[in-house]
C-alpha cells in the first residue's frame, strides 16, 4: 500500500510539474506578445487623426447658412487645438504627428507622400518615413463597451461597434481597429481630452514597465529551471 501511495505521489508530482512548466511557457509567450505590442507602439509613429466636419460645413454652406458654417468650422478648429495641446502636454510614450481625417483613405492606401502631416506648431512634416503598416493611429471620438473584433476571411480584422457610445481617446492599428492585448485602463475614462490623454500615457508607460519586468522574471525562472535540470539537482 505504501509503495502504491508513494508511486502515485511521484506520478502526481511529475504531472503537476509538467503542467506547471507548460503554464510557465504559455505565460511567457503571452507576456512576450504583450511586450511586443508596447514596443511597437513605442517605436512606430503615432498619427493622430483630427476631425474636420467637412460634410457638415459644406451642407450648411450649400443651404445658405454661412454664419453657422463658419461657427461650426471655428468650433472644430478649437476642439482640434485642445486635442493637440493634450498630446503635447501629456503624451511622451512615442513620437506624435497629426493629420486630418479627410486623408484617412490615403493612409489606408499607403499613399503617405500625399498626406500633409504636421507637428504641434502646425508645421508640415516632409521627412516622415513610414514603412509598410508600421504606424498606429489615435483619435478622440467614441468607443463602445460592447464592441468586438471580427476576423475576416482574408486575415484582416474589422471593428464591430456596439451600442451606448461614450467619448474616448483610442490607439488603433492600420485598419483603425483598437489595439488588443494590452492594458487600456484610463484610455476611455474621461470626456476631457487632457485627462484622457494623460491617463493613456500613464497606462502605456506603466503597462510597458510592468510587462518588461514580468518577462525578465519569467526568463530568469526558466533559466534557473534549465540549469537545475542540466546539473541534475
Amino acid at each position: 500500500m505504501k509503495f502504491h501511495l508513494s508511486t502515485l505521489f511521484i506520478l502526481l508530482s511529475i504531472f503537476l510539474l509538467g503542467d506547471c512548466a507548460q503554464m510557465k511557457v504559455k505565460q511567457y509567450k503571452k507576456t512576450k506578445n504583450r511586450l511586443n505590442i508596447y514596443e511597437a507602439i513605442k517605436e512606430y509613429p503615432l498619427l493622430v487623426r483630427l476631425q474636420t466636419s467637412e460634410k457638415k460645413i459644406k451642407l450648411l454652406k450649400d443651404k445658405g447658412f454661412s454664419e453657422m458654417a463658419a461657427s461650426a468650422s471655428k468650433e472644430m478648429e478649437q476642439f482640434n487645438q485642445q486635442i493637440m495641446a493634450a498630446f503635447r502636454q501629456h503624451f511622451d510614450f512615442t513620437d506624435v504627428f497629426f493629420f486630418h481625417a479627410s486623408y484617412g483613405p490615403k493612409l489606408k492606401e499607403g499613399a503617405y507622400h500625399e498626406i500633409p502631416f504636421f507637428n504641434y506648431e502646425k508645421e508640415p512634416i516632409t521627412d516622415l518615413k513610414i514603412e509598410g503598416n508600421n504606424y498606429f493611429v489615435s483619435e478622440y471620438s467614441s468607443s463602445y463597451s460592447d464592441m468586438h473584433i471580427k476576423e475576416n476571411e482574408d486575415g484582416s480584422s474589422t471593428l464591430v461597434a456596439g451600442s451606448n457610445p461614450y467619448p474616448a481617446v483610442v490607439i488603433m492599428d492600420h485598419n483603425y481597429v483598437p489595439v488588443q492585448g494590452i492594458k487600456t485602463k484610463g484610455i476611455y475614462a474621461y470626456k476631457d481630452p487632457h485627462r484622457a490623454v494623460k491617463e493613456m500615457n500613464f497606462s502605456l508607460k506603466s503597462g510597458y514597465g510592468k510587462t518588461k519586468g514580468k518577462l525578465q522574471k519569467l526568463e530568469l525562472q526558466m533559466k534557473m529551471k534549465q540549469l537545475k535540470e542540466e546539473s541534475g539537482i
